[in-house]
């Protein structure tokens, strides 16, 4: 039940622990997010408690009104006072900040958000987790220990891991070379639309990301989670030298501290993987209890590309065409990351044939192309992968049979609709899928 972030000043973790510090509240009453934002009005901000505030100087302090700074920000009297989530009267982002804290506040568990029913979060209730992260000091062995499992129950950090160890050659792996495995894959579906004003077009269905960028900031943000979880490091001397023992909860501090002695630090180009912690997880029958959620399965970002609308009218056939298609695509992702779930949860694998065969049945709910649907299947299991749960391929008879590595736990990628549910429930009984 989550989403990816996509700034990478949402891998650090003690700006997570400002924010609940201040904010949290027991009373279990809804909140809006804006609510998260710096407000003068308020006793307490993220910034009066985050352990990364860095002190003004006296006579600064006097003269701007305010004893600490986010030294995340571009200078240290940027009124926006927080880089996490901007203040009231100070937001050029126009939200965005608050989003993306929400996004992390529900990947770790620390919230539930309140969506429409495209997915967008206008809200959150706190949950009983929060409360113990209050309790607990920053720097600490049993905060850091408690940060970690948090961690570890967020799926796409375990994604990130995943490909990095796939990717690492010489006992390191490039951050750039990881870009293009946390994309949300495209998988080249071909779909008639016809325009409002009656005109009639064919084109490629957008359901992945078109463009790098959103995919750069989402590597760069999980890169650090993961390294704050202690499952991979900077390829940096420094940081190696004086980094906690591989087997250590330590890495949430550690690694934020690391980043505190230079805010304006990008992230590193090389990591390694720490290959103690994944023989850990991969003996341990891991489970994740949170990954992509089925409302984030595909991008809601809007096209805005002036070539790609209708010669008569001018809509934008691309958003109309994710408009019709998308809940298709969420369905068939879902399908993926469910059967993969079931798989995993009865000591079994996925026949990629089979599942294609017998979801066709209903064209409906997640075919858009049936000649094309095999393939796309298997595109999207890129999805499962950036959700953490590591697959294994075998062919047998030209039959790919996909093994899940890592399991999830009930309601993981929901919820879903019930008609969704029950189809798939369908699905995966029929004989030969699951095998």
């Amino acid at each position: 039940m989550a989403n990816i972030p996509n700034r990478a000043i949402y891998g650090l973790l003690g700006c997570l622990k400002g924010i609940v510090d201040s904010r949290f509240y027991e009373n279990g009453q809804p909140m809006s997010l804006s609510g998260l934002k710096h407000d003068t009005g308020r006793q307490v901000n993220s910034i009066d408690v985050c352990p990364g505030g860095k002190e003004f100087h006296p006579v600064i302090a006097k003269r701007l009104g305010r004893t600490r700074y986010c030294p995340f920000l571009d200078s240290n009297s940027d009124t926006r006072m927080c880089e996490w989530v901007h203040a009231v009267d100070h937001d050029p982002q126009k939200s965005k900040p608050i989003g993306q804290c929400a996004v992390i506040l529900e990947g770790l568990g620390f919230a539930e958000l309140i969506k429409t029913k495209t997915g967008k979060a206008t809200g959150l209730t706190w949950t009983a987790k929060t409360k113990e992260l209050t309790t607990k000091e920053w720097g600490s062995k049993d905060l850091d220990t408690f940060l970690t499992n948090c961690l570890l129950e967020y799926g796409p950090v375990l994604g990130v891991l995943f490909w990095g160890n796939f990717l690492a050659t010489s006992g390191s792996f490039d951050r750039q070379s990881l870009v293009q495995y946390i994309k949300f894959p495209i998988s080249n579906d071909s779909v008639d639309i016809k325009c409002d004003c009656g005109e009639n077009y064919k084109l490629i269905l957008p359901d992945g990301n078109t463009s790098s960028d959103a995919a750069t900031r989402s590597t760069t943000a999980l890169l650090s989670l993961a390294a704050s979880a202690g499952l991979i490091y900077p390829s940096d001397e420094k940081y190696k030298s004086n980094m906690p023992e591989k087997s250590s909860s330590y890495f949430p501090s550690y690694f934020y501290s690391w980043q505190l002695e230079n805010p304006s630090r990008t992230s590193p180009r090389k990591w390694e993987v720490n290959n103690y912690k994944v023989k850990k997880i991969t003996t341990a029958k891991h489970q994740i209890q949170r990954g992509l959620s089925y409302l984030n399965l595909v991008p809601k970002s809007t096209d805005r590309n002036a070539t790609n609308r209708c010669e008569k009218c001018s809509l934008n056939m691309v958003n109309l065409a994710k408009k019709k298609y998308g809940g298709i695509v969420a369905n068939r992702r879902y399908l993926i990351l469910e059967s993969l779930r079931i798989a995993f949860k009865t000591g079994r694998a996925v026949s990629l044939k089979q599942i294609a065969l017998e979801s066709q049945k209903f064209p409906n709910y997640f075919v858009i192309n049936k000649g094309h649907h095999l393939q796309s299947l298997e595109t999207d299991l890129q999805i499962a992968q950036l959700s953490g749960l590591w697959l294994k391929c075998d062919d047998k008879n030209g039959d790919k049979i996909f093994s899940p590595q890592i399991g999830a736990t009930n309601n993981a990628f929901g919820p879903a609709p019930k008609e969704i549910n029950h189809h798939i429930k369908t699905i995966t009984q029929k004989t030969g899928v699951l095998v």
